[in-house]
């Protein structure tokens, strides 16, 4: 009974002091120099269809800095841009995180873009955010209300698929033992559940308490970087910790993920089909990664696309 209560004190009471965030809400682009044009044109079309009062942040490599700051002040100049998102780095973000700097910026670069966004929710930056990837842009009028229910509740743009019965996309074999393994590190139940990528509404009281629940459950899985170094896979951890302990505190909804599966997907599930009745009701939509300006032609194409709403 005392170790519980003292689970419960170590876990959750911290936090009832803990919440005083700069914004309540924040658009947080995790980015790179060879993505700079991406950003840019991500954050034009943010800023042109954007109703609301929330940030934009940018976060780039230290090395990339000078040059984001530059094209983003260079655009301002020549009016393509009417104000200057918030420009921090991934090392400023890591610190916060009480991370080793080094070690993480020498993880691979998708295993480090993982740490980065759920080292954000330590910035106390924002208490909840939305990551966003370069190649994505805005497509029509919206506000904060598109990410909250109607009780207030946060929505969480993740596929929610179960191994045993299948969905819109099939799991995989790595996925598939991701969540076991994530179980047993959290030593949670394997509700056989995956949660595949998606554009994610992060709530940061939630990522600190699985910052925590991790370290304890597991003495050697105490910091993001461990997470993702053992399982990358940052949605994974996230919607199984939300699963287990805060199924009402947010709703998960479907993000219409479409990634990774190529021609096949499309062809076995018709995705390109489910593609266009979505494209009409979503606010976002990421670009083919040839593609500069988000345009695309083909059904194989289609399949690269992801979207918001």
């Amino acid at each position: 009974m005392l170790r519980r209560l003292a689970l419960i004190i170590f876990l959750y009471i911290p936090f009832c002091f803990a919440s005083n965030y700069k914004n309540e809400f924040a658009f947080v682009n995790k980015t790179y120099g060879k993505d700079l044009a991406r950003s840019l044109n991500l954050y034009k079309t943010w800023e042109k269809y954007y109703e609301g009062t929330s940030p934009f942040y940018v976060v780039m490599p230290q090395k990339d800095f000078n040059e984001f700051q530059s094209a983003f002040n260079k655009s301002l100049e020549d009016h393509r841009i009417k104000k200057l998102p918030n420009l921090v780095t991934d090392e400023e973000v890591l610190k916060d995180c009480g991370e080793d700097v080094n070690k993480v910026m020498s993880m691979r670069g998708w295993e480090e873009q993982q740490v980065i966004k759920m080292c954000f929710s330590q910035t106390k930056i924002a208490n909840q955010y939305l990551t966003l990837d370069s190649d994505m842009y805005f497509k029509k009028p919206f506000n904060n209300s598109v990410f909250y229910a109607e009780n207030g509740k946060l929505k969480i743009w993740l596929n929610k698929v179960s191994a045993l019965s299948g969905g819109i996309l099939s799991v995989d074999a790595p996925m598939y033992q991701a969540s076991i393994d994530i179980s047993k590190l959290l030593k949670v139940r394997n509700s056989w559940q995956h949660f595949i990528l998606g554009y994610a509404t992060w709530d940061s009281d939630i990522l600190s308490k699985l910052f925590r629940y991790a370290g304890h459950a597991n003495r050697g899985i105490d910091k993001f970087s461990k997470m993702i170094g053992s399982v990358p896979y940052e949605m994974q951890w996230y919607g199984m910790y939300i699963n287990e302990f805060f199924p009402d505190r947010l709703i998960i909804m479907d993000s219409n993920t479409f990634h990774g599966y190529g021609k096949y997907a499309c062809v076995k599930y018709r995705i390109n089909k489910y593609y266009f009745k979505s494209h009409n009701q979503s606010i976002a939509i990421m670009m083919n990664s040839k593609d500069s300006v988000g345009n695309s032609s083909t059904i194989e194409d289609y399949c690269r696309f992801r979207l918001i709403g």
